[in-house]
């Protein structure tokens, strides 16, 4: 909703970068069997809703290669209208055990014809390393059966190095958590991009909505968090679906 706008401005006042030796700590590896990429999925539907069937049946067909490829688990969600997502925009989340299998699936021809009759204009995944060394709660499969939401964020991170923004990070993530899971959210899930560790990928899941835009208007948790970034974050909000999904 448009009046929910307001605070991203707030993220405008953006702390500046720090010098630091570029020192990059080896990201953890994931356990075998355990998602540490997960692609990013978004764009307009060729039809609106009514390329669910398109979608369920490209889903399905696709569903056995891509579990062979290393796909752990694929969410799919629609924007609220709220924030930067577009009302009935698509989101899909897919967890996947390595890049390499991600990029090959993507990659190949079939997939792509298909893929690409779903949205109005092309649309091309993006893929970001998990951080579970991050501070961090939940998983992207949340335990309910009932309705929940999703909220995205994605920008460039303030520090010059991935050991002080991963502090800065840590410092408003752990500060807010009890907070957050008062209001409703089950899950912090942080990553970085595969070729820059300043950008910053995050997924929440709520299950109350009322209270994840409460905690987004909370004016210190604009200021904690908005001083994260170098620039305003991109930030959209999804709700969960009954398309195919598994």
């Amino acid at each position: 909703m448009t009046k929910h706008l307001f605070w991203v401005a707030a993220l405008a006042a953006c702390g500046g970068s720090n010098p630091g030796a570029d020192l990059r700590p080896t990201p953890p590896a994931p356990a075998p069997d355990v998602p540490g990429v997960t692609a990013y999925v978004r764009g307009e539907l060729r039809g609106g809703t009514a390329a669910q069937a398109l979608h369920d049946q490209i889903a399905t067909g696709a569903e056995q290669s891509a579990a062979a490829a290393g796909d752990r688990g694929h969410h799919v969600f629609l924007g609220t209208g709220d924030l930067g997502a577009a009302k009935d925009e698509l989101l899909a989340l897919d967890e996947w055990l390595t890049a390499d299998g991600a990029q090959s699936l993507y990659a190949d021809p079939k997939f792509q014809a298909g893929f690409s009759q779903l949205f109005t204009a092309e649309v091309v995944p993006e893929l970001y390393r998990r951080r579970p060394d991050w501070h961090t709660w939940g998983d992207l499969k949340p335990p309910i059966d009932g309705p929940y939401w999703v909220m995205i964020v994605k920008g460039h991170l303030a520090q010059a190095t991935e050991a002080e923004n991963r502090a800065a990070h840590d410092a408003v993530a752990g500060g807010f958590e009890q907070v957050a899971r008062a209001a409703g959210d089950v899950a912090h899930v942080p990553h970085l991009a595969l070729d820059d560790d300043r950008v910053f990928f995050n997924v929440d899941v709520s299950t109350n909505y009322d209270g994840m835009i409460a905690s987004l208007q909370n004016p210190e948790f604009q200021k904690a968090f908005g001083a994260l970034f170098d620039a305003p974050p991109e930030v959209r909000i999804y709700r969960s679906t009954d398309w195919q999904q598994w």
